[in-house]
């Protein structure tokens, strides 16, 4: 595998900060199940060797892992170290809580995306969501393709920020919303790759046997209110931009009177 010393800046916006981590964790209890069940759809199943790119805290590597089962085995591969770190820790927790029964082997490779390069063909490559942060997601799925075998699977999920809304609608949530999508939109381009997949994929010249999508819906109460009221700002890139995003369909509320008896 290709690995990294020191290199460019991540093509991840939000970047690594312990902040932006803890909020992948808890965005991560809220959708594990939706990518859960993608990736049985998609055919992940057990036996399988797995690499999870862009794989972050590790949450979907972790998802991965418990498909494939003990005689499996899944790499998370990220290109941030701290990340990496957060990971491997939370991995190593959850093997000691467990035992590890009935999971694959999981391990972590620092690598940047999208030049992995593998020792041996694999079964799968998988991510969430990262296509839209890469500079070109069609090379990317391209070069990714390169290591599943014959037959294989290739299986990501991502963010759609066109359907945000709040039911009933109220200027506070109608900001922060606007916000959420402005703040993904760079030189032009939505890094919500999600209403693009079918399209990225065909362009990659792999015509995709399934797509779908799920729109998670709520109050503004529980973990959805948590997850928004610990969003945190962009970096320097574009200034601070107060952050929202979850996987599937980009559903948001907000922190305050206003929000209560509202769904999104």
């Amino acid at each position: 595998m290709t690995t990294t010393g020191e290199h460019a800046e991540s093509a991840y916006l939000l970047g690594h900060s312990p902040t932006e981590l803890d909020r992948l964790v808890l965005q991560a209890r809220l959708y594990d199940p939706i990518t859960t069940h993608a990736l049985r759809l998609a055919g992940l199943s057990s036996g399988m060797r797995v690499p999870d790119v862009g794989c972050g805290a590790g949450d979907v590597t972790s998802a991965a892992a418990a498909i494939v089962g003990p005689t499996g085995a899944v790499t998370g591969i990220d290109e941030a170290p701290a990340a990496l770190e957060s990971a491997r820790a939370r991995a190593a927790r959850r093997g000691a809580e467990t035992g590890g029964e009935g999971e694959g082997v999981i391990s972590f490779r620092e690598a940047i995306l999208p030049d992995v390069t593998l020792e041996e063909p694999v079964d799968a490559v998988i991510g969430r969501p990262i296509l839209g942060h890469l500079p070109d997601p069609v090379t990317a799925l391209r070069r990714l393709s390169r290591p599943v075998r014959p037959g294989g699977i290739i299986a990501f999920q991502d963010f759609d920020n066109h359907p945000l809304r709040v039911v009933p609608a109220t200027p506070l949530t109608g900001a922060v919303l606007q916000t959420i999508a402005e703040g993904l939109t760079v030189d032009g381009t939505d890094l919500g790759a999600g209403a693009r997949l079918y399209s990225l994929f065909q362009e990659a010249g792999l015509p995709p046997s399934g797509i779908s999508a799920t729109t998670p819906t709520g109050g503004a109460e529980g973990r959805r209110h948590e997850l928004l009221a610990r969003t945190h700002a962009f970096g320097d890139r574009r200034g601070p931009v107060p952050v929202g995003v979850e996987e599937g369909r980009v559903v948001c509320g907000v922190v305050g009177e206003e929000a209560k008896g509202a769904s999104w």
